[in-house]
């Protein structure tokens, strides 16, 4: 009774934290913090692909302790002798979101990975799938040597433009992943999404950068099934024109060229006003809202590789009891918009980061730091019943204030991992993180997403008892 009148205390005068709430508004998707994609574009306009990682080694160097926490002065200087010129008021915006202790030292590895998030969804996936090709024990590291010899510059868009040379290609390759960034000879999926986070923003258009990443891995003989087909794209007439028409010189390009970006602009609105609505059929209609339809994609999909047939995501829709409000004009955009091969099949790991949106860099990172600890088998997945057994319902916020009971939130969490939607009996990470990102979005404040974290996992049992210590000591 004390804890549960405490929890009251606590959230009163803010959200209430729930696994399950079931909100009657889809909350808007997050953006990157616009601060953050000045910082990631002055990093590359200075240091390229590999600015990022050159100012991950500068923080290390003031890093003494090797605690990852450096003080406000030490994070200024470090982005000063980069060349990032920004103003107080800025400084002092980054270390209020990066200062998770509120002690005045700026957390390190939440403040890089800001820079690996931010991706459009449509890429998102195919660096998922490029990623996963390689690391075939899912322990999510990959050897350097192994992933070197994969990369084919001969299939590079700028090679085969003339924009680039081959050795031009291959050294820019190469420096961001050697014997210096990576002294143990392993590339992290933290590294890996952070490289190509930094390689995607010089590419315009997302037909430009899958086209880029099939060619250049021979990505098609992976995924199987008909090759895609980006060069024959109608999106792919106009180079560097994108569909805002932000380019340098606007008279450079033919009136054909700045039609064809308008068209494709109105479609991208109407895409993304489509994304909104189903977000918010799901926050109406589904208990466990965009994590409901996200594994009833997963169920159908025995590959891995993320893709379906047209007729599958009328049955998903039909599953979950959408189609009703979805009209055929509506199926047929959605449909068409996520056949990013371009060869009639549709990109169901794309759409489902485009329903989920991205997590702040500081929930990326606990929820990384909380699957590292979570019992994974060999190939780096969760079996579905030690998931189940490490979820503690007792302490989660909505039953110590008596918002709902322990069976009911342990029935709620059964549900949303029923076994049946994961024939394996598998959970991989992105499928984890999806599912704490249908939640997030209910959960505003940073603190409380932590709190219910913490308290929700036996594998936080110390953490948690401190919470629940600190909530009664004070």
């Amino acid at each position: 009774d004390l804890l549960q009148f405490l929890y009251f205390i606590v959230g009163s005068n803010t959200h209430c934290i729930n696994h399950m709430t079931v909100s009657m508004a889809a909350p808007p998707l997050r953006k990157l913090d616009p601060l953050i994609q000045k910082v990631k574009r002055l990093l590359i306009r200075e240091g390229g692909v590999t600015g990022v990682r050159a100012l991950s080694r500068c923080f290390r160097v003031v890093d003494s302790d090797g605690d990852m926490m450096i003080s406000k002065q030490e994070f200024g200087d470090c982005l000063a002798g980069y060349g990032l010129s920004l103003t107080e008021g800025e400084l002092n915006r980054l270390m209020s979101t990066f200062d998770l202790n509120k002690d005045g030292f700026i957390g390190v590895p939440e403040f890089l990975t800001a820079f690996r998030l931010g991706i459009r969804p449509k890429r998102k996936a195919f660096i998922l799938r490029l990623f996963n090709m390689f690391d075939q024990n899912r322990d999510g590291r990959l050897t350097l040597d192994e992933f070197k010899r994969g990369y084919d510059a001969s299939g590079h868009p700028d090679y085969l433009s003339g924009r680039k040379s081959l050795e031009q290609i291959q050294e820019e390759f190469y420096l961001s992943f050697d014997s210096e960034t990576n002294p143990d000879g392993v590339i992290s999926r933290q590294e890996f999404q952070q490289h190509y986070a930094c390689v995607s923003a010089g590419y315009d258009t997302d037909d430009e950068f899958i086209a880029m990443l099939v060619s250049t891995w021979r990505l098609d003989d992976a995924l199987g099934g008909e090759p895609s087909s980006h060069a024959q794209t109608e999106y792919g007439g106009f180079s560097r024109l994108d569909a805002s028409l932000t380019v340098k010189n606007p008279a450079g390009y033919t009136l054909t060229e700045k039609e064809a970006a308008v068209d494709l602009n109105i479609r991208q609105s109407a895409s993304e006003n489509l994304i909104q609505k189903i977000r918010q059929l799901a926050y109406e209609k589904l208990p466990t809202k965009c994590h409901g339809i996200v594994r009833e994609f997963y169920r159908g999909d025995g590959s891995g590789v993320g893709f379906c047939s047209a007729e599958r995501v009328y049955d998903v829709m039909r599953s979950v009891r959408l189609h009703h409000f979805m009209s055929d004009e509506e199926m047929e955009l959605l449909c068409r918009d996520y056949d990013t091969r371009r060869n009639g099949t549709f990109d169901y790991f794309a759409f489902s980061f485009s329903i989920v949106g991205d997590l702040p860099p500081s929930r990326v990172m606990l929820l990384e730091r909380t699957w590292k600890r979570l019992p994974r088998n060999k190939t780096g997945k969760v079996p579905v019943e030690l998931l189940i057994s490490n979820f503690v319902p007792d302490l989660v916020p909505e039953v110590a204030t008596g918002k709902s009971t322990k069976g009911q939130t342990l029935s709620n969490f059964l549900d949303a991992w029923d076994v049946s939607y994961y024939p394996s009996g598998l959970i991989s990470y992105e499928e984890f993180e999806m599912y704490y990102s249908s939640i997030s979005e209910s959960v505003p404040d940073d603190s409380h997403f932590r709190t219910m974290i913490l308290v929700s996992w036996k594998v936080w049992a110390e953490e948690g008892r401190a919470i629940v210590k600190a909530l009664l000591d004070n």
